[in-house]
């Protein structure tokens, strides 16, 4: 009979030879079981090369979201937004789009559209929601663009003026896209989100397509792909 050494050796042999001719697994990470995603956040996100835009709009899915769990002393979410971002002196930016998780205003776990905005000192004006919903696959969409009041930002949803910032101190900014997540537990999703981009016109106030992409930020876990036109990421 064979030592249990020479049973230990035999194991390891077959395992490696095992891995030798195992293809390398394509299946993406699970990533809240594998990081912490609540300093800093996780995001799969696609920036333009453009930082001068006036604004941004966005067609983007009412699709599934879920943070994993939600409550006042976990006040976690899972958005698929868009944003204009200053890239200048102080930085600050608006965001807008659709968010589950907690509600502060409900004091309770809600499935809604938000705007949120920070300045350029490093103030911000908390969560805005302002339209609740509940995941049906429509599309729907959502604009950043200047208000009367210079540095201030007017949101919309689907062509009706939603929210306006408070003074955020910039006046053109980066366009972004993609998905945020903020939490620490294990089973957060995010379906598939088809976002479609586009810089708003400082003159005209038109839409045009993006510059290009100057690149992209893709957190364990998530899946992103540019396709030009579109930005395609999910969260399996």
């Amino acid at each position: 009979m064979r030592s249990w050494i020479q049973k230990l050796a035999l194991l390891s042999l077959a395992s490696m030879l095992l891995c030798l001719f195992l293809p390398f697994s394509t299946v993406p990470e699970a990533g809240a079981a594998n990081q912490n995603c609540l300093n800093p956040h996780c995001y799969s996100v696609k920036f333009d090369s453009y930082t001068a835009a006036a604004g941004v709009l966005d067609n983007l899915n009412n699709n599934n979201l879920t943070p994993g769990g939600a409550s006042a002393s976990k006040p976690y979410f899972f958005n698929s937004e868009t944003w204009l971002a200053n890239t200048g002196a102080g930085g600050g930016w608006v965001e807008t789009g659709i968010s589950n998780g907690w509600n502060f205003t409900l004091n309770t776990g809600a499935y809604a559209y938000f705007e949120f905005d920070q300045n350029n000192s490093g103030g911000d004006s908390g969560w805005y929601y302002y339209d609740y919903t509940t995941p049906n696959g429509t599309n729907h969409t959502t604009q950043i663009s200047r208000a009367v009041t210079p540095y201030f930002w007017a949101v919309y949803l689907d062509g009706a003026l939603e929210a306006v910032s408070g003074n955020d101190g910039f006046w053109t900014g980066q366009p972004q896209v993609g998905g945020e997540l903020y939490s620490n537990l294990s089973n957060e999703h995010a379906d598939t989100f088809n976002q479609t981009t586009y810089q708003v016109n400082s003159t005209t106030g038109a839409v045009q397509p993006w510059s290009g992409a100057a690149g992209y930020r893709i957190h364990a876990g998530f899946n992103g792909v540019d396709h030009n036109t579109f930005w395609s990421w999910n969260a399996p």
